[in-house]
C-alpha cells in the first residue's frame, strides 16, 4: 500500500532545490601540483614501511 501510494504521488513531492549540487571543480587547478609534497611524503614514508604519523 505504501508503495502505490508512493508511487502515485511522489511527482507531486517538492525535489531537492539546486544549490544542494556539487560544483565541478577542476582536477587540479593551474600553477598548483597534483600532489602537495607532504602528501607524497606520507606515502613515501608507508611504501618504505615507517609510519608518517610519528615524528
Amino acid at each position: 500500500a505504501g508503495g502505490a501510494f508512493t508511487a502515485l504521488r511522489a511527482a507531486g513531492w517538492p525535489a531537492m532545490g539546486a544549490r544542494y549540487e556539487r560544483r565541478a571543480v577542476p582536477a587540479v587547478e593551474p600553477g598548483r601540483p597534483a600532489v602537495e609534497r607532504g602528501t607524497r611524503d606520507a606515502w613515501d614514508a608507508l611504501d618504505r614501511g615507517e609510519d608518517p604519523t610519528v615524528s
